[in-house]
């Protein structure tokens, strides 16, 4: 073979290779979007739309939050999708909501973040250090709150995610409830009984490494008669044939008095009533059924002592 037709062989080659590379390469750009190109809110629809068509054709998107939540220029999407489209009303959220599961979308994969469940909502908490998007999953009694943010990309759910329910951040302060099986009374009409579901709201606060809470350490009665308006406060409780139990002091001022009494049947009614320190005085701030611990999670910080009451 001469060296003419060698070379005409080689260029043949080269060109055969160049167009195999091009066709590898447009074979990895998704369908979804150019390669490379940044990501817009139409082609994040588009791949979980896409992913939902794959496994499940009759589910539909009905919520998608998106933004750019960590701040490195692309956005990211949280979305709900259901097969059932109609909201109806329920009565522990006292809205209408919708069935639903809950996805995270980011760059161009689409994953599945919570299973359908029969009654969520979503909602954001923008707290000025971070932003949660949170997952409400309600059920026959209480909700749980699941809670993430973003974070080089990917969806980070928070370590108190679905221990507490109904977070909220309002006027600069973090609440969520916890619902423990507390012995409570009622009486309504002719109707009286016990039930257990006690609703109770504990406090937390957002840091650079996630939400934590304020853990509440306990305090004796002669510490807590030491502020100005305690005994009174007492009085009133004591009046009921209450019992003071437990105290806990939280570093966010507020301290809790759990109580109980006995009924004429022996058993034993249980309820607590808030409190909120002013310099040097207590007053009332609310008051709850059910018995408050120390704390709702394992994310609480605890207050090393009480403020000195000069």
């Amino acid at each position: 073979m001469n060296k003419r037709i060698v070379n005409i062989l080689a260029a043949v080659c080269a060109v055969i290779s160049l167009i195999v590379a091009a066709a590898c390469s447009s074979s990895n750009t998704t369908s979804n979007k150019t390669a490379g190109a940044p990501a817009t809110e139409a082609s994040l629809k588009q791949i979980l739309e896409n992913k939902l068509a794959e496994e499940n054709p009759d589910e539909k998107i009905l919520e998608m939050l998106t933004d750019d939540y960590d701040g490195d220029g692309d956005p990211e999407a949280f979305a709900v999708t259901s097969e059932d489209t109609e909201a109806y009303h329920h009565p522990i959220a006292g809205k209408k909501v919708t069935s639903g599961a809950f996805w995270f979308v980011s760059g161009d994969t689409a994953s599945l973040l919570k299973k359908r469940s029969p009654a969520v909502e979503t909602k954001r908490l923008d707290t000025g250090k971070n932003t949660y998007i949170v997952f409400e999953e309600y059920g026959n009694d209480q909700s749980k709150s699941y809670i993430w943010k973003v974070k080089n990309g990917e969806a980070e759910e928070e370590k108190i995610s679905g221990k507490v329910g109904g977070i909220e951040f309002t006027d600069n302060v973090m609440t969520a409830k916890l619902y423990s099986d507390d012995k409570i009374y009622y009486e309504v009409a002719d109707e009286s009984g016990y039930y257990g579901m006690a609703e109770k709201t504990y406090y937390f606060y957002d840091t650079d490494e996630g939400i934590k809470e304020y853990g509440g350490l306990k305090i004796s009665l002669d510490d807590f008669l030491k502020f100005e308006g305690a005994e009174e406060m007492l009085d009133e409780i004591e009046e009921k044939d209450n019992e003071v139990t437990t105290l806990f002091y939280r570093a966010n001022g507020l301290i809790n008095i759990n109580y109980q009494r006995r009924s004429d049947d022996e058993e034993h009614i249980c309820g607590n009533s808030t409190l909120k320190i002013n310099g040097k005085a207590v007053e009332k701030y609310r008051s709850h059924e059910g018995v408050y611990e120390a704390s709702a999670t394992d994310q609480a910080v605890y207050p090393e002592s009480l403020p000195e009451v000069s």
